[in-house]
């Protein structure tokens, strides 16, 4: 095939930046408008002759000439005369090619084979790295009539390297899901004869008990959980411990395999396969030996204090102690976790006003983790913030609304006190000072119960 039929086509590979060429091209039109503003304005006060005048039109013809030249790139994209070795130019021309002849003529029905595929051309980009190792021409490609996105990139792979060697669903499903160039090199290697306990740069070591469940799996996880469970299965593992393992297993865990194949190993001897055990077990070493965090509902860390012991090692400890340091462990997750969500105290009273022109006003408590989300959402505010020192009691907030429990409710103010008896903050929507009536409101509530008000300016 002649070199200019693989060139001269239109570059849907690089899409996504020519959005910002796009966004590029508003913005011009916005300068242009606003240019044309002030040489109408300077010309109409000062006349044409004037240097400002003048200026402001040289620059106008500037901004229009950019915008032009860019409307030309954007809509045209003009040829691109690619230099350099004739298979790295025929490997680029193919892509082009493959988005304008095949996915760009199914654009109003399969839209989502140009974005599957060319959205993010760093996919294409890890493809070139192995076109040396190409089998079929890529111009031969045919899409599929009919195929979901994500199942693009394993189609061109299949063609372009599958031949003898049928590629395991373990490796196309690694490669659909990582699509680096670690993964399509398994893929690769794979479809050379290369069994997978032998691949390059595979995230764990396999041995052949772990390679024929891999290879027999069902594939209803993602790859990493289907990788872990072919090896706990492998080192004969019950089932009940592989289910409860694998659905904890993460990215991060495969940097340190022989530490987790040490872990495995120790559950296995002991047979360890309750669920509940299993996760304490799991979650105590992450904290004490990896120091990962654990969240509450709300994504907010659950401050643990737990003493980090970065070697800790499972081989050779005793297993009811284990199984007690875990289970204290557990148990301080849930009662701080609890503590997080739990109700705090209310000291002061609420305020229930009847007004005289009609409606209600009142002061209620915030008692949960969970209201003061609500309030910070509503109110566009940080008290959420403040959870911490309700918990402990050195604050409680409260929330002034005007007919609350009803339809017509609406937030007015968020009110800090320091307890026990000190208002110092009351602000309302994006964090605005109290109007007048609510301040009329709140010394009436405060006198009430006796407290003092000191805003905050």
């Amino acid at each position: 095939m002649k070199r200019n039929e693989w060139t001269q086509l239109i570059q849907l590979p690089v899409f996504l930046p020519r959005l910002g060429s796009f966004l590029y091209l508003i913005f011009g039109v916005y300068i242009i408008l606003l240019l044309s503003n002030f040489i109408y304005e300077i010309a109409r006060q000062e006349g044409f002759v004037h240097p400002f005048t003048l200026l402001f039109l040289l620059l106008f013809f500037y901004a229009l000439k950019a915008f032009i030249q860019g409307i030309y790139k954007v809509l045209s994209n003009p040829i691109q005369q690619e230099e350099g070795n004739g298979q790295e130019v025929r490997t680029k021309g193919w892509l082009k090619k493959i988005a304008l002849q095949r996915a760009y003529k199914n654009w109003k029905n399969q839209p989502q084979m140009i974005w599957g595929l060319f959205l993010q051309p760093s996919y294409v980009e890890e493809v070139l790295r192995y076109q040396d190792e190409y089998i079929r021409h890529p111009g031969d490609w045919q899409i599929p009539d009919h195929v979901y996105d994500h199942l693009l990139l394993m189609d061109l792979l299949s063609h372009l390297f599958e031949a003898d060697h049928k590629v395991p669903k373990a490796i196309h499903l690694a490669a659909q899901s990582m699509q680096t160039a670690k993964a399509i090199g398994w893929f690769v290697q794979a479809s050379q004869g290369v069994p997978l306990r032998k691949l390059q740069g595979f995230p764990i070591p396999l041995t052949k008990r772990m390679e024929q469940a891999l290879l027999h799996s069902r594939f209803e996880f993602t790859f990493p959980i289907e990788l872990r469970r072919a090896e706990i299965k492998g080192l004969g593992g019950s089932r009940e411990l592989i289910d409860a393992v694998a659905l904890k297993t993460e990215w991060s865990d495969f940097e340190y395999p022989t530490f987790w194949r040490s872990v495995w190993t120790y559950l296995i001897h002991h047979d360890i396969r309750n669920k509940w055990d299993v996760d304490n077990i799991i979650g105590y070493i992450q904290t004490i030996k990896f120091e990962k965090p654990f969240y509450d509902e709300f994504g907010d860390p659950i401050p643990l204090e737990i003493t980090a012991h970065p070697r800790f090692e499972i081989t050779g400890r005793n297993v009811n102690k284990l199984l007690r340091e875990a289970t204290v462990w557990s148990e301080k997750v849930h009662q701080l976790d609890l503590g997080m969500q739990a109700v705090w105290a209310q000291s002061i009273q609420p305020l229930h006003l009847s007004l005289p022109q009609g409606g209600t006003v009142g002061i209620l408590p915030l008692l949960t983790k969970r209201d003061l989300y609500q309030e910070g959402e509503a109110m566009n505010h940080c008290v959420a913030e403040y959870a911490s020192d309700c918990i402990v009691g050195t604050s409680s907030i409260w929330s002034m609304r005007s007919n609350p429990h009803t339809v017509e409710e609406e937030r007015l103010l968020t009110i800090e006190i320091h307890e026990p008896d000190c208002i110092v903050q009351a602000l309302g929507h994006d964090n605005r000072p109290a109007k007048p009536q609510e301040l009329v409101y709140l010394k009436e509530w405060a006198k009430e119960n006796t407290l003092r008000l000191s805003l905050e300016s």
